[in-house]
């Protein structure tokens, strides 16, 4: 059992050193890689004890990262995805500010929509920033801001 736990928490380590983690990420790492429920709560535990995994801080650092490129719903599902839950990434997304979402999509609208401004190329936009994780109301915004330039 020990030696097993000291290759799990060697293995912990190495996935660490070369990545941040979830929690739920680390735990099925250790889990594919064939490590007993036991052995695996005690490394998790450890690497939290630690500070080597915090969802939360995991959460924010995201979220710094790539809420220029998508919206608060779009964040949402990634950090689901990866396990992080659902009270936390409320809590992460509170701290942004709305408009910082909002000026993100204007961005991403301009750079997509280039020199062509017709109709259609609006309907095509607001399928980009669907698909970019922006909330309808954003994208409405987006759209009318660049009808009516």
């Amino acid at each position: 059992m020990e030696d097993e736990y000291t290759k799990a928490r060697s293995f912990a380590y190495s996935v660490l050193a070369v990545r941040r983690q979830t929690g739920r990420q680390l735990e099925q790492r250790l889990r594919k890689k064939g490590y007993s429920g036991a052995t695996v709560e005690k490394v998790l535990s450890l690497m939290e004890s630690y500070n080597y995994i915090d969802d939360k801080e995991y959460a924010r650092l995201w979220i710094r990262e790539r809420r220029l490129k998508r919206g608060c719903p779009g964040l949402k599902q990634e950090l689901l995805g990866k396990g992080v839950d659902v009270g936390i990434i409320e809590e992460t997304l509170a701290e942004l500010d709305p408009e910082e979402e909002y000026e993100a999509a204007l961005n991403l609208a301009k750079k997509k929509l280039g020199l062509s401004e017709d109709a259609r190329s609006l309907q095509r936009l607001w399928g980009y920033l669907q698909r970019r994780g922006f909330s309808c109301e954003v994208i409405g915004r987006v759209c009318r801001v660049l009808r009516d330039e």
